[in-house]
């Protein structure tokens, strides 16, 4: 069976529709609410299916220390948008197969 390319199995339009609609839970808040990349994002999709065919290598996370109640520290860390798209959509690829195999796991149990 020939290998099928991340580009073509991603749904990259999906992922990001997800992660604009989580943003509002994001440790760092963009206070352009991802307007700078949402007004171009047919370039930026197809750059990162480009990449993908390539080899993607994403960047470097921002590595932060988030307050926690009791004025205690955890580590966070931040993505850049077309990372955090790549991860969204990798996540969906991955639960969509999964719910089908616990799906047919669950049905043979009952």
């Amino acid at each position: 069976m020939p290998k099928r390319k991340l580009s073509n199995i991603l749904d990259l339009e999906l992922a990001w529709r997800r992660v604009k609609k989580d943003q509002y839970n994001d440790i760092i808040p963009d206070i352009l609410e991802y307007k700078d990349v949402d007004h171009d994002i047919s370039t930026t999709i197809n750059r990162i299916k480009e990449e993908l065919d390539k080899g993607y290598e994403p960047s470097e996370l921002l590595k932060i220390d988030v307050p926690k109640k009791g004025y205690t520290l955890r580590p966070g860390s931040n993505m850049i948008p077309e990372d955090r798209i790549v991860y969204q959509a990798v996540i969906d690829f991955i639960s969509s197969k999964l719910k089908n195999h616990l799906q047919i796991a669950f049905l043979a149990i009952a």
